[in-house]
């Protein structure tokens, strides 16, 4: 007959697995935040005024469709994303955009830094451009 010994678990090695957890999620939340800035959402008003500047001429308000809207705004907003995603790519792959004296305060800049690798950056891209196109496959 053999025993097992059962393990338990003290207080403080929970606690350590909880910190642990949250340190999971913080470093997470930080990944996830660069990938949005990475997406320079400032910009994207200036995609969006036109499409609904174009249906305000097209129809009055009220005649609007809301699922053809949202499919042709999400659409323009991705692929203004995979335009600014692709620009910083392809930036720091020649060589345009490179470390200088005085970046730490300026805005972005993620690959320069090396917080975002280019890669992580072409694939946010084509994220990008596939979920755009699914929204354009949509509206046929």
């Amino acid at each position: 007959m053999t025993v097992t010994r059962q393990e338990t678990t003290t207080a403080p090695d929970a606690a350590r697995a909880g910190e642990t957890g949250a340190r999971r999620l913080a470093l997470a939340l930080r990944r996830i935040g660069r990938y949005v800035r990475a997406l320079r959402a400032f910009s994207f008003p200036l995609s969006a005024g036109p499409v609904l500047a174009a249906a305000a001429i097209v129809a009055p308000p009220a005649d609007w469709r809301a699922d053809v809207l949202i499919a042709s705004l999400a659409g323009v907003v991705l692929l203004h994303a995979a335009g600014n995603l692709l620009n910083d790519y392809f930036d720091f792959r020649h060589g345009t955009d490179a470390r200088r004296t005085g970046d730490a305060g300026r805005p972005g800049r993620l690959l320069v830094t090396g917080r975002l690798r280019p890669r992580e950056v072409l694939a946010e891209a084509v994220a990008c451009l596939v979920a755009a196109g699914g929204a354009a496959a949509w509206l046929v």
